[in-house]
């Protein structure tokens, strides 16, 4: 089986796109697919992650000059100029990368800046085509869809989608690795019995979030917890994480790790009691590990889910940079037990961490039905 994936990663887009792309590579990798990576080369393309998991990726060059509405002759998509490229040009290098690989039997692309325009131009050559999708705010041609947003339901695609068009819709089907879902058991355990030693996990993200970073520090700094014992803080693309690690030992009564890289995502989340974090795929993994969240929102996109997260309390709160303060911050670190264990519990309801097993029981059932529609 053939597989083409088309998805982007850099400090604008961040790399959730990338990754969930990954769970499933690797996924079908396991029945033995082969799967080919498209992505244009922006600083932080994750091309090394991509063929360190065993793929295949091709790198697509970036135009220093793209139209401003990348080739949309109507109303340009919300986040168009993600494509650095036109993205007819996008499609057609697309098809011929396909081309290489002597039939395409599934197409897989999660990208914000493109639609059904784009879509329509693949599709003819691939027997199945999916989209990644958690926006509902454009139009698409594709056989599958998955939307792994909380509160998503398929009637959020109701004349977006084509009507052939399976949708997959809300947190349960979202793109995990599969550790989260082996950890899963001890870390709830874990949950059931928090100590007043509390050790904190903060990661905002694979975005630009130097600034929001520093900002998390400086009020956790001024904030002086009560039951604070550790800090892991993981940098990411941020160029200012050694630093700010460096800032937490010379101001803070706790143990600080700092990690620039992650290979163990699911481990370090199994052993800590509290994180600070941003939305996307790392908010599903904190879920699914029922661990009680401060989350600091960087992207327009997230914003409402995530406030919809703390509004029926899977997360302690939601906040943007600006509005983080001590006492959220001392309040959330210092919560009793019961409010510690009624948050985690509520997360662990959002995800079980198998919604790439749902997807790929999906996917086998769409390429049949693709097949014989075809036929």
């Amino acid at each position: 089986m053939q597989v083409l994936i088309r998805t982007d990663a850099s400090r604008t887009i961040g790399t959730g796109h990338v990754m969930r792309c990954l769970v499933l590579a690797d996924r079908l990798a396991q029945t033995g697919a082969s799967c080919l990576f498209v992505c244009r080369e922006f600083e932080d393309h994750l091309a090394g992650s991509v063929e360190a998991r065993g793929h295949r990726c091709v790198l697509l060059e970036v135009d220093p000059n793209p139209p401003s509405d990348t080739g949309y002759s109507d109303t340009p998509l919300a986040h168009a100029g993600w494509l650095a490229a036109d993205w007819r040009r996008d499609a057609q290098s697309t098809i011929e990368i396909g081309e290489t690989l002597q039939g395409v039997d599934l197409a897989i692309v999660d990208h914000y800046a493109l639609d059904y325009r784009w879509e329509a131009r693949i599709k003819p050559h691939t027997d199945c085509l999916l989209v990644l999708d958690d926006l509902a705010d454009r139009q698409h041609c594709a056989d599958m869809l998955v939307d792994q947003n909380y509160g998503h339901n398929t009637s959020d695609y109701a004349g977006l989608a084509a009507g052939s068009c399976r949708v997959l819709a809300g947190a349960q089907y979202a793109l995990l690795r599969p550790q989260f879902a082996a950890v899963r058991p001890e870390a709830l355990t874990r949950r059931h019995h928090p100590g007043s030693d509390r050790h904190l996990l903060i990661y905002l993200g694979g975005g630009d979030t130097d600034e929001a970073l520093g900002r998390v520090v400086e009020i956790l700094c001024q904030a002086r917890p009560v039951n604070l014992g550790a800090v892991t803080l993981i940098a990411g693309n941020a160029l200012n994480g050694k630093r700010l690690g460096n800032v937490l030992r010379s101001k803070v009564a706790a143990r600080i790790e700092i990690v620039e890289r992650v290979g163990d995502m699911a481990g370090l989340m199994l052993r800590a009691d509290l994180a600070i974090g941003g939305g996307g795929i790392t908010g599903w993994e904190r879920c699914a590990l029922g661990l009680p969240t401060l989350v600091v929102t960087l992207a327009d996109n997230q914003k409402s889910t995530n406030r919809q997260l703390a509004r029926d309390g899977h997360i302690f709160a939601c906040v943007e940079p600006e509005d983080l303060n001590q006492d959220l911050m001392a309040r959330f670190i210092d919560m009793d037990a019961a409010t510690y264990r009624t948050i985690s519990g509520n997360a662990a309801t959002v995800t079980d961490g198998l919604g790439a097993d749902r997807v790929m029981e999906a996917f086998g059932q769409a390429i049949e039905v693709v097949t014989v529609r075809r036929n």
